[in-house]
């Protein structure tokens, strides 16, 4: 079950550095003749974001607060407004382990896979 990304305490306007590339949706067979065939994995391709986020540390503490306890950590999704730009939303899940660094400015770093 999917839950959403607490826009409230933790604005989407803060996201910068959003890398976009796409998921591998190919299932390859290669036959002994040298012959490789590539078939289609799922019928959408998937996006994959690289994003930063800038927290200040209040807001570090209630992302992975959100992580830890609401997300379940990588094992849940959530919604988000879409970082196509097309003012939908959609969900996503989180690829790795978010990391945190910086003194004042704290910049979380993530990956957000289209699901």
């Amino acid at each position: 079950m999917s839950v959403a990304w607490p826009t409230a305490e933790l604005p989407l306007s803060k996201l910068y550095g959003v890398q976009t590339g796409y998921e591998d949706n190919a299932i390859q067979t290669e036959y002994d003749s040298g012959r490789v065939v590539q078939y289609q994995r799922n019928t959408k391709n998937r996006r994959r974001y690289s994003v930063s986020y800038a927290a200040s540390k209040a807001q570090e503490v209630i992302f992975f607060d959100w992580y830890e306890n609401t997300l379940g950590g990588n094992a849940g999704t959530f919604t988000a407004p879409s970082l196509r730009g097309n003012n939908q939303m959609q969900e996503y899940r989180l690829e790795g382990t978010p990391t945190s660094s910086g003194m004042n400015i704290k910049e979380i770093n993530m990956i957000w896979v289209e699901v």
